[in-house]
């Protein structure tokens, strides 16, 4: 073939032209894996189905024009990690069902999103409710996945040169996020509370995967990818060799404790992935969750809601704040770029704190005036 030639080839269902070239299938082939697997869940009965690529996924929803398109804006630098990438494809998923269900076009060009659909889709996410009147969907998911529509579309006008690919979601459809709204805040475990959580485990192996989540407050996606042939011993302590975000390595000590029960579980295995389930099998984020959620409700905390991997690490997080470990500190060991980054996970705790403080200070005054009432003080 020669230069500028396309080269065909078939991905989950669907056939692909991509440049022709002796790196161009091991290059989109890479792009694959960066991508992940997903179990998408059935649209009728809500039960996850088997492991399926997200690239092949998103071959079989879009078409050709799209799907080029997608693949090229997914594997850009600018998006930081595999987990932003990964996101992004779910949200995209999301979006060609929505073109399906309410215009009827399958598979999805990314030009049937129209500013038309996109007021369509934002006003009935926003009516629709639980049993108990509180929203299904959170305003700061609807604003991710007006970002996923808005990236894609100007991504695909800088790459193509082509001034008609105009963004269709406007600054009027966007909610406003207050910055300081708890209701969608990651939940966090007190210290008691973790404790009677990693207690409910039933086995050296459930104890073992939050103990190690929680330990490094470790983003669930490099948990899961940590693998033993990488660890190395250094001054007699096991040190994993860990990749965060960025595709950025860090060795990692293992605290004493946390070994001895990783030699528990592991038993003499010295290969393959760090954490696997009962069957030996490799867990995956919805792997780990799922262990998560069933020892949160063994245990009984944060009852309505499932504790999770960001659970987890956003407690370990506090956890440090509250044991005074600096801003600094705790954004190096979560491995946040920006130190915002951090704040965000921590300021909920600031300001429980501030609010006790000028609650105590307002109630100084009211005191005298009723302190013959209560018995503490009379």
């Amino acid at each position: 073939m020669g230069e500028g030639e396309l080269e065909i080839i078939t991905q989950g269902g669907a056939q692909l032209a991509i440049p022709a070239g002796p790196r161009a299938e091991a290059s989109f082939l890479a792009a694959r894996a960066r991508l992940g697997s997903v179990r998408p869940r059935d649209a009728r009965t809500r039960r996850l189905g088997e492991p399926r690529y997200r690239m092949d996924l998103l071959a079989e929803l879009c078409d050709e024009e799209t799907t080029v398109e997608v693949m090229h804006w997914l594997t850009n630098t600018r998006i930081g990690s595999d987990q932003s990438a990964r996101d992004y494809a779910d949200d995209l998923r999301h979006w060609a069902a929505v073109v399906r269900e309410e215009l009827g076009v399958f598979p999805m060009s990314f030009r049937d999103i129209s500013p038309e659909l996109v007021r369509v889709w934002r006003l009935a996410e926003e009516s629709r409710v639980r049993a108990d009147g509180s929203r299904r969907i959170s305003d700061r998911t609807i604003l991710r996945r007006l970002s996923t529509v808005s990236s894609l579309y100007a991504y695909a006008r800088w790459r193509t040169g082509d001034k008609t690919i105009i963004s269709p979601v406007a600054k009027f459809d966007r909610p406003q996020i207050d910055p300081r709204d708890e209701s969608t805040a990651t939940p966090i475990l007190e210290k008691e509370e973790l404790q009677e959580f990693i207690s409910a485990a039933r086995t050296a192996r459930e104890a073992f995967v939050p103990a190690v989540i929680y330990t490094f407050a470790g983003r669930v996606t490099e948990c899961c990818t940590t693998r033993l042939e990488r660890s190395e011993r250094r001054a007699g302590r096991r040190h994993l060799d860990v990749l965060r975000k960025r595709s950025k390595g860090r060795m990692w000590g293992v605290p004493d404790g946390l070994e001895q029960l990783a030699d528990v579980v592991l038993d003499g295995r010295l290969s393959g992935a760090l954490m696997l389930d009962d069957q030996g099998r490799e867990m995956d984020r919805h792997a780990v969750n799922d262990l998560l959620a069933r020892l949160g409700k063994r245990a009984g905390v944060m009852d309505g809601r499932d504790v999770t991997a960001h659970v987890l690490r956003a407690s370990c997080l506090t956890h440090k704040h509250d044991e005074g470990t600096s801003l600094e500190e705790i954004q190096e060991f979560a491995d946040h770029v920006h130190i915002e980054t951090t704040r965000r996970y921590i300021r909920r705790r600031m300001d429980q704190v501030a609010r006790l403080a000028q609650a105590d200070e307002a109630m100084a005054t009211v005191l005298p005036a009723v302190a013959h009432w209560l018995p503490s003080v009379a």
